[in-house]
This record gives C-alpha cells, sequence and structure tokens, in this order.
C-alpha cells in the first residue's frame, strides 16, 4: 500500500536538505589556543625571517570577519614545509601565495581560505599533497580556478568548495584521490563541470553536489566507487544527465537526487549496487523511468519518488524487488504512480 501522509514525505528528505545546506558555521571552529596570527605584512615578514619549515602550531594570516590590506605578499614563508594548519582569510590585497610553494602538507587543523578577494587561483600551493583536516575554500570573488592544488592527493576531513562566484570548474584538484570527510560543492555561480575530480575514489562522509545553477556535467566523478555517508545531488538548474557516477557501487547512507529541472534520466547511476539509507528521487520534471537502477540490489532504507511529472516506468527496480526490500515505499505525484506489486509484475523489455 502506498503511504501519503505528509510526514513519511518528511522524514523522507530527513538530512538531505540539510547537507544540501552545509555552510561554514557547521565547520570551521574557534581557533585552538596554539595559533599563530600573523595580522599585518611587518608580522609575515618577520615570522618568515625566523626559518620556520616544519612548523607546528596554526598559522593564521589575516583576522577572521575583519578586513585587512595590510597584507600583500606571502614571498617570505618561503621556507615552510608543513603546518598544524593554515587559514588565510579577509585579505584585501592579497594576490597570489607563491611564497608557499614549498608547503607540502598541513596537519589536523586543515586549511581555509576564505573572502580573499583578489585571489583568482591557488598557484602558491603547488606543492601541497596532504591534509590532514579539512579543506574549506570560500567566498573567493575573484577566483577563476583551483590551479595550485593539482598536486594535493588526500583531505582526511572535510573538502568544502563553496560560494566562489567565478569558479569555473574543479581543474585544480587532478591528484585527489580521497576526502575522509564530506565533500561538498555548492553555491558557485558559473561553476560549469566538476573536471579535475576524475581521480577521486572515495568520499568518507557525505557527499553533496548542490545550488550549482550553471553546472551542466558531473562526468569529473567518473572516478569515484564508494561514498560513505549520505549523497546528495539537487537544485543544479541545468545539469542534464548524472554520466560519471558509472563506477559509483555503495553508498554508505541515503542517496537525494531532487531538484534538476533539466535532468533527463538516473542512467549514470548504472553501476550502483547498494544504498544503506533511504532513496529519494523528487521534483525532477523531466526523468521518466528509473533504467539507470537496474543493478541496485539493496536499499537499507525507504524507497521514495515524488513529483516527478514524467516518470512513468520503474523497471529499473525490478532487479532490487526480485532480491527483496521490505523498506516503506511511496510513489505520489509522478506520471505513473505504482504499487510494488504492480512494479514487480510489470512487462518489461
Amino acid at each position: 500500500m502506498i503511504k501519503t501522509t505528509s510526514g513519511l514525505f518528511l522524514a523522507a528528505a530527513f538530512a538531505l536538505s540539510g547537507l544540501a545546506a552545509c555552510s561554514s558555521d557547521d565547520s570551521i571552529v574557534a581557533p585552538p589556543d596554539d595559533t599563530t596570527t600573523l595580522d599585518t605584512q611587518a608580522k609575515v615578514d618577520a615570522f618568515g625571517a625566523e626559518g620556520h619549515t616544519d612548523y607546528a602550531d596554526r598559522l593564521v594570516i589575516g583576522v577572521e570577519n575583519q578586513s585587512n590590506s595590510s597584507i600583500t605578499n606571502l614571498d617570505a614563508l618561503s621556507s615552510l614545509t608543513s603546518v598544524k594548519g593554515l587559514a588565510i582569510f579577509y585579505n584585501d590585497a592579497l594576490v597570489d601565495m607563491s611564497g608557499l610553494a614549498n608547503l607540502t602538507s598541513i596537519g589536523v587543523d586543515g586549511m581555509v581560505i576564505e573572502e580573499n578577494p583578489k585571489l583568482t587561483n591557488l598557484s602558491g600551493l603547488i606543492g601541497l599533497r596532504s591534509i590532514g583536516g579539512l579543506a574549506f575554500i570560500n567566498m573567493n570573488g575573484f577566483m577563476e580556478s583551483l590551479d595550485g592544488l593539482n598536486n594535493l592527493a588526500t583531505v582526511s576531513g572535510d573538502l568544502i568548495i563553496e560560494e566562489n562566484p567565478r569558479l569555473l570548474s574543479t581543474g585544480g584538484l587532478s591528484s585527489l584521490r580521497s576526502v575522509g570527510g564530506d565533500a561538498y560543492i555548492g553555491m558557485n555561480g558559473i561553476i560549469a563541470t566538476l573536471d579535475g575530480l576524475n581521480n577521486l575514489t572515495t568520499v568518507g562522509g557525505h557527499l553533496s553536489i548542490s545550488e550549482n545553477p550553471s553546472l551542466t556535467s558531473i562526468s569529473g566523478l567518473i572516478g569515484l566507487q564508494s561514498v560513505g555517508g549520505d549523497t546528495f545531488i539537487g537544485m543544479n538548474g541545468i545539469i542534464e544527465s548524472l554520466s560519471g557516477l558509472g563506477t559509483l557501487v555503495s553508498i554508505g547512507g541515503s542517496l537525494g537526487i531532487s531538484e534538476n529541472p533539466r535532468l533527463g534520466s538516473v542512467n549514470g547511476l548504472f553501476g550502483l549496487e547498494s544504498v544503506g539509507g533511504t532513496l529519494l528521487i523528487n521534483l525532477n520534471s523531466l526523468v521518466a523511468d528509473l533504467s539507470g537502477l537496474s543493478n541496485l540490489s539493496s536499499v537499507g532504507g525507504g524507497l521514495f519518488f515524488l513529483d516527478n511529472p514524467k516518470l512513468a516506468n520503474y523497471c529499473g527496480l525490478q532487479h532490487l524487488l526480485s532480491v527483496g526490500f521490505n523498506g516503506t515505499y511511496a510513489a505520489v505525484g509522478n506520471a505513473l504512480n505504482p504499487t510494488l506489486a504492480e512494479i514487480s509484475s510489470a512487462f518489461c523489455d
């Protein structure tokens, strides 16, 4: 029997909407005690003159939530090879980070690059290979590319690329293979592709690709095999396919495909075998069939298909139903809204 209570639908939407709205407030914590703050060019130069290489503390360049026009370059920091953490924010006059070219690793306190309005890329970080914590790149008004992160292979914490209005692609992340925490790419106004993420194979936490109005393709995720948490792809205004997710085999949490008005199908999910939580497909105006789910054999939560006005073919679920599905099911507001029994008995080519 199809259940139609609003409470059920709210449960289906669960935390996916919360994941889509991920923000810096959820990710950035107060500076730890072991922080060195450089908030003037003179302090940057003086610190550099000390010749630090492996620096055990977190290094902050700028002042959080306070505009700073003093710092124009980081040339004096060329001796640095590692730091516990690095935050570069609110530097109105900083145009590049070339002084950090010898930095190869950032520790557990992670990296924050936020509100540096004249930075166009991250070329000064060309030597960086690993980040032991968070990587947060946010609200850099003129940043057009992530070039400079080309040698970055691992991010142990979250990867958040958010609200960079001129960012065109993720091309600078071509060496990235794993993200230990969440991966969130959202609210980047003109980002068109995820090219550069083709070597990313695992995301340990949640994956969210949302609110990127110019995103046309996620084919850059062609190497992704597993996501440990939830996966949400939603509110991307012109994306037409999920091509690029063909190697994705397992999602440990829930999967939400929501509010992608030009998405024509879910065929890009043909390799997906298991979803640990709920599967939600809703408010996708052009999705007409579920054939891309034909290899899905396990869903630990519910199945929800809501308000997809052209969805009429559910044959892609027959394999799942044949091996056994015991969760809650709802199909409402679609072109056809069959019961599970009707799906199982339908004639499919």
